[in-house]
């Protein structure tokens, strides 16, 4: 009886030894779950995204667009920058207009007139703020269209990419090939996913064939694309091995890629089945991380959201359901036991979350009826969703054309599954070098974007000399615009007013204590816009069916009067 009650008691206590873990585990996870949501909603860096009324333009039109600045993570409207700029510029990067919209008043839309003397080519628009600029360039939005001169056309200067081929150098056109082992790294013993992408040197994607040997010169499997440029291969590595990728091209070239190397301490996260309800998530481990019986933590994120969270030891498996995830793309992301970022691995998540409806007044409109659209937009449910949009409407001899650079865009696509999993696998990683408690805009920024609401300057006498304790006032006689200011010792004034449409005319008048008019000269404080080179990789062009489009609009007559001035008229 005796020998009972101890064996009962030594199961009791390893019962409440294996609770205790497990309860120390669960208390880790979710205070890793709260620092990674804080530091999510804390990150600022933004987007911007611009929307036009059309893709091709006829000098003498106007470019209307609406500009959204948004949260890079959340996809929230972002209120950090103040001033969002938004430039037109041609083939040689030189800018043609320029707009300082105010982010304050939400009045991110606008119009840009097309002079008639602009030349028939591309062009690009430009959104940016002094941020996104000083942390990197290319994070900037940059938009193509094209506009039609029909005094001053060029067959050249379709949207076409030109190839240049050096016959000299054999390496010149060499593809570039990108491997992404699922989860990030090679785990030896272990069936790994591997997707590639293939581009020229123009980033054109390539259909390839191609082998895999490892340095026993045994060739170990054959492979493919499967979409355009993007293919994926299973493969058992082994530790002691190292493997080599030979691709073909159609021209029958052969070119050879080493493969990242086995890494006995990485980890990574994979998925092994998807149904419609949920995926099937696996964690493996290197051997030296599968030695001490790791204790790893599973994140599922969606922009700034939390949708799921797990832990577990060693290797193991997971169900992860779908239903908490909204439609789009999304993140798995695996810790160790210290906080430290171990493997991310991008899914799609493709259950319809928003509803766009679109209805109009009547079925038929004579030429320029007025049309009276409704708009909803409405959850999977059927509640209202909270939404910013704009809307344009051409008719069928103006196309709006898209081009694959958001992924969202992309997976409109009637692509199956797999294929849409194959796309996910390619996908930079945005969280590798994630630091919990980073954030990057400066206030600095926000400092430079204030003078451009202040109208700052310094008033002197005919002698040059500074005048302190002068009386500066401000008006307009186009605005209601009212405000006085006194000179410092130095002679400094400064006026902060909201923003103004462009043109309103402001003047300004000095007069002393008693208000008496000055002699005086005034020299305001200049407001430098940005200037810089737009990086090469992100001036894309319109697809390859607008140049239908094109030539059409160059031998159509105009139905409305080019407005103009002097010569232009």
């Amino acid at each position: 009886m005796t020998n009972l009650k101890k064996n009962i008691c030594g199961v009791f206590l390893l019962i409440n030894l294996f609770a205790a873990g497990q309860q120390s585990q669960f208390s880790d996870l979710d205070n890793l779950a709260g620092k990674l949501v804080k530091s999510l909603r804390s990150e600022i860096q933004e987007n911007i995204f611009i929307h036009t009324d059309k893709s091709i333009y006829r000098v003498g039109e106007n470019i209307w667009f609406n500009a959204y600045l948004i949260n890079k993570i959340s996809h929230k409207i972002s209120h950090e920058s103040k001033i969002v700029f938004v430039d037109l510029v041609n083939d040689n990067d030189s800018v043609i207009s320029q707009l300082v919209l105010d982010v304050r008043s939400l009045r991110l839309d606008g119009n840009i007139p097309l002079p008639v003397s602009l030349h028939d080519g591309n062009y690009w628009l430009r959104g940016y703020t002094n941020a996104m600029l000083r942390a990197d360039s290319s994070n900037i939005c940059v938009y193509p269209i094209y506009i039609v001169n029909q005094q001053n056309s060029s067959q050249d200067q379709l949207p076409v990419k030109t190839v240049v081929n050096n016959a000299d150098d054999p390496n010149n056109n060499a593809p570039k090939f990108e491997v992404y082992p699922e989860g990030g790294s090679l785990i030896a013993g272990a069936n790994s996913l591997v997707a590639f992408r293939v581009t020229d040197r123009d980033n054109n994607l390539l259909d390839v064939s191609g082998y895999l040997k490892d340095n026993r010169d045994s060739t170990t499997l054959r492979f493919k694309t499967s979409l355009p440029g993007l293919g994926k291969f299973v493969l058992f590595p082994w530790k002691t091995r190292k493997y080599t990728a030979y691709i073909k091209t159609k021209d029958g070239r052969e070119y050879s890629y080493p493969l990242p190397t086995v890494d006995n301490n990485a980890a990574s996260i994979s998925i092994v089945s998807e149904n419609e309800n949920s995926l099937k998530a696996r964690v493996s481990l290197g051997d030296s991380l599968y030695d001490r019986k790791t204790v790893t933590y599973i994140l599922g994120i969606s922009r700034d959201s939390l949708c799921f969270a797990g832990v577990g030891e060693r290797m193991y498996e997971t169900d992860i359901p779908k239903k908490n995830f909204p439609q789009g793309q999304a993140t798995l992301l695996l810790f160790d036991e210290h906080e430290r970022l171990l493997s991310e691995r991008s899914i799609y998540i493709d259950n319809p979350s928003t509803i766009v409806d679109v209805k109009d007044d009547k079925e038929n409109y004579l030429a320029r009826d007025g049309a009276m659209l409704n708009v909803s937009l409405t959850d999977a449910a059927g509640h209202p969703a909270l939404s910013l949009f704009s809307v344009s409407v051409t008719d069928d001899s103006t196309v709006k054309y898209f081009y694959d650079d958001d992924i969202e865009t992309i997976m409109k696509k009637p692509y199956s599954t797999e294929e849409k999993d194959l796309i996910m696998l390619v996908q930079k990683n945005k969280y590798r070098k994630w630091n919990l408690s980073d954030s990057t805009l400066n206030d600095k920024y926000v400092d430079i974007d204030q003078n451009f609401f202040n109208t700052r300057g310094t008033v002197r006498n005919q002698n040059n000399q500074v005048l302190g304790n002068a009386v500066v006032t401000l008006f307009s006689t186009q605005a209601r615009v009212f405000r006085v200011d006194t000179t410092d010792k130095n002679g400094h004034f400064d006026f902060r007013l909201s923003g103004f449409a462009d043109s309103v005319q402001l003047m300004l008048q000095v007069s002393d204590l008693k208000g008496k008019s000055l002699d005086a000269k005034i020299t305001l404080d200049s407001t430098r816009l940005p200037r810089f080179s737009t990086p090469f990789y992100l001036k894309k062009y319109l697809p390859a069916p607008a140049s239908l489009e094109i030539a059409q609009k160059r031998n159509q007559q105009q139905d409305f009067l080019l407005p103009g001035r002097g010569k232009e008229l």
